[in-house]
């Protein structure tokens, strides 16, 4: 396995969320334990370009993230 934060997951990539990067707002961290994102599968649904939202989908929901947060999400890919 490999970490990496999930904005570097590329269209069709998978792997499992592991945590947040410590520079992650609380209010943001809970909001995302909340919605079960922690120690879940996450795959890369959708890249755009110039850096817009991507969408993700985490347990049995779609979300579309930016890269702000993104960065912060921290998984561990899988090996290819």
């Amino acid at each position: 396995m490999n970490r990496r934060s999930v904005w570097e997951l590329k269209a069709g990539e998978s792997g499992r969320i592991s945590g947040f990067a410590s520079s992650l707002d609380e209010s943001y961290r809970r909001r995302l334990i909340d919605l079960g994102f922690l120690g879940e599968p996450v795959s890369c649904l959708f890249v755009t370009g110039l850096g817009a939202p991507r969408l993700y989908q985490v347990r049995h929901a779609v979300y579309s993230l930016d890269e702000q947060i993104a960065q912060q999400i921290e998984m561990e890919a899988e090996d290819a």
